[in-house]
């Protein structure tokens, strides 16, 4: 397996593909949720930022104002800095979202990730990464504050991460799944001639189903095709802790 845990392998990685990608979802497959749990003036956290657009079009269709955008590559930072220069709402930080020394605590109403608490759990240190990730997260947010992790993981194989004593309390946990868009546009162009316009595919959200619902967790886990997005509220009165 590939080391994605470790920065020697994003910084070869990066350097060698320099080209925009989007792990797991665009702005298309999310769409729906951002604006539905996101307001526009929301202070955002991007953590493993990666060569995503997502947040370009967050910003550019969506109407977002201050997304801030962190990873531990400096070949994809000075990459990203560059592509977005002209975008005053998008600002690019080198961090590793295991240690965040210069996110202040409390400073941001919303934390993202696509894809980097997955990275973590690659590595042999994965238990000890994924409770430093959530717990930096965590800190960084506001009291009521919202994180959003989209991953591959199926809630049988992530849950435990965020109930678990050790790891950051949160005070609601809601799952989402998304249709992969790839199995949409592929279903589509089957039955079509053209080109598959990627607003014309039918709706890939569904949800939100409690965590302690626990045969929906069960059914969820068997699902194929999908991505998962799990919402978990930090409570309203916590600061660091």
């Amino acid at each position: 397996m590939p080391a994605y845990c470790e920065e020697s392998y994003w910084e070869e990685r990066y350097s060698s593909e320099p080209g925009a990608y989007d792990w797991y979802q665009g702005y298309h497959g999310l769409k729906e949720l951002l604006t539905t749990l996101i307001p526009t003036s929301s202070r955002i956290l991007q953590v493993g930022v990666g060569t995503s657009r997502l947040q370009e079009h967050m910003v550019r269709v969506g109407g977002y104002k201050s997304i801030t955008n962190l990873d531990f590559s400096k070949v994809v930072i000075k990459q990203m800095s560059e592509l977005h220069k002209s975008v005053p709402e998008l600002k690019y930080l080198v961090a590793d979202c295991r240690n965040m020394p210069d996110i202040l605590d409390c400073s941001f109403d919303v934390v993202l990730d696509k894809g980097t608490l997955d990275a973590m759990l690659c590595g042999e240190s994965s238990a000890d990464s994924s409770l430093l990730m959530l717990q930096e997260c965590h800190r960084a947010l506001i009291p009521g504050g919202t994180m959003l992790i989209v991953t591959y993981g199926e809630p049988l194989s992530r849950l435990h991460y965020f109930m678990e004593s050790k790891y950051p309390h949160w005070e609601d946990i809601q799952v989402y799944c998304i249709a992969k868009l790839e199995q949409l546009i592929s279903a589509s162009a089957s039955q079509k001639d053209c080109p598959v316009d990627e607003d014309s595919l039918p709706p890939m959200l569904k949800g939100p189903y409690n965590y302690t619902n626990l045969d929906a967790m069960d059914a969820l886990s068997e699902l194929e095709a999908v991505h998962f997005v799990y919402v978990l509220k930090k409570s309203p009165d916590r600061g660091k802790a």
